[in-house]
């Protein structure tokens, strides 16, 4: 009724009678999956009055763009679905796709003047090279759609067997997953952080790590996309606090010191409504002094387009006394006067940089100009990923003594990194009575 384009019923009757025809006329049927990008986040802050305006306007345009060459419809929400019943070749396909991107591309004004920018992502699939059944080219088209809206949106995928792999793997992770998080099969691991300037252990970064019980270990890069993808992240990040804030306070009650722990926190953790009460319970259960948590974020969190406000969020965590680091520095748009205007305390200077500091004259001055900048602000900084003691000399030269890396220790299991740090404090203190 909102847009006057067939339901999906009506389209799933007009692909049946398409995918007839081209089965006895011996051609090819694209079907087009199309999600507009980030539509939530319009009508949770424009309101969904300016929602309708956008679908409608959205409606016209694919239309427009398609003419006459098939069939769209709005299947629910922001999803609308492309028939093109006489499909030429991919290439011929996927400019009748981007057509439809492009037009959307456009600003809309609504009504109260406002410019709204909207881009999406379409998934296609191709009778008969994809498959036969309907539902099987709907899931398929669907799938496709996700990998689009997977690589930032605004693009268009083909649906290809692979995808199908990808999904079914992604599925067997996720239901792993959750079983081990219910058994509690999941462990951390500790990667010490050094103050070379004093030789001593500054703190650590807490490290998720899973051993599954018929697959083996599995790296964090195969199961922590699939649980930011699911949801899982919110009560598997849950287990990673509880556990490193925990890990700390056992270490204090064994007179072993650690100054600081680093836990990684994801923006879809953080777009959870319950994380304050979560960070707050944790320590008040845990018995953690809120100044030796840091919380480690990336850009993603202070310019998460579907949060309701990042600052205020930021500004809460803080006022429990925890501190908050920016991870991978350097790799994204992070600029002065938004470091100015988010409340962290830390930057983490990116792998990226440190990797080619004793060869590359420019990467030692992009980290200097880091270092220098944080100085200004009256931020601390940590370097990551210094693998070899000449790229730690370097950095101490710059002016950065907090340093993580593979050369100073690699993630351990908590009884091996407990010994690390009672061999590193008799080195220390051996070395202080010796001077």
């Amino acid at each position: 009724a909102l847009t006057g384009l067939p339901n999906r019923h009506l389209f799933r009757d007009r692909l049946i009678q398409d995918l007839a025809r081209a089965e006895w006329d011996h051609h090819q049927v694209a079907l087009l999956f199309l999600d507009l990008d980030r539509f939530k986040n319009i009508n949770d802050t424009l309101g969904h009055s300016t929602g309708d305006e956008l679908i409608v306007a959205a409606a016209k345009r694919i239309s427009q763009a398609l003419g006459d060459r098939g069939t769209v419809a709005r299947l629910g929400g922001d999803e609308f679905a492309m028939i093109l019943p006489e499909a030429g070749s991919l290439l011929e396909i996927e400019e009748a796709a981007t057509r439809v991107l492009e037009e959307l591309a456009r600003p809309l004004v609504v009504g109260d003047g406002t410019e709204v920018f909207s881009t999406a992502s379409i998934g296609i699939t191709v009778f008969p090279a994809d498959g036969l059944e309907v539902e099987m080219l709907l899931r398929q088209a669907d799938t496709a759609m996700y990998h689009a809206k997977a690589d930032g949106g605004n693009a268009t995928r083909f649906f290809s067997a692979h995808m199908n792999e990808q999904a079914a793997q992604a599925m067997e992770t996720e239901h792993a997953l959750r079983r081990a998080l219910e058994r509690r099969e999941l462990h951390l691991n500790f990667q010490p952080i050094i103050d070379r300037k004093g030789n001593t252990v500054a703190g650590c970064e807490a490290l998720v790590r899973w051993t599954d019980p018929v697959r083996g270990p599995i790296a964090p890069r195969d199961f922590i996309p699939v649980a930011e993808a699911t949801g899982l992240i919110v009560p598997l990040g849950a287990f990673v606090l509880e556990e490193a804030c925990r890990f700390v306070q056992d270490c204090l009650g064994e007179d072993i010191d650690l100054p600081m722990i680093s836990v990684n926190v994801s923006a879809r953790q953080c777009r959870d409504e319950r994380f304050i009460e979560l960070v707050r319970d944790t320590l008040s259960t845990t018995g953690l002094d809120p100044a030796r948590l840091h919380l480690e974020i990336t850009e993603s969190v202070m310019f998460d387009e579907t949060a309701s406000d990042p600052v205020a969020l930021l500004q809460a965590i803080r006022a429990l006394g925890v501190k908050l680091s920016l991870d991978d520095f350097g790799t994204g748009y992070s600029s002065l006067s938004n470091l100015r205007r988010f409340p962290i305390d830390i930057l983490k200077i990116d792998r990226s940089f440190v990797r080619d500091l004793e060869e590359d004259a420019e990467a030692r001055s992009l980290a200097q100009a880091i270092v220098g900048m944080a100085d200004s602000l009256g931020l601390e900084v940590i370097a990551e990923g210094a693998e070899t003691s000449g790229q730690c000399d370097v950095l101490l030269n710059l002016g950065c003594h907090l340093i993580q890396g593979f050369h100073l220790g690699r993630p351990m299991t908590a009884d091996a990194f407990r010994g690390f740090l009672r061999n590193h404090a008799t080195a220390s203190s051996t070395h202080t009575r010796s001077a």
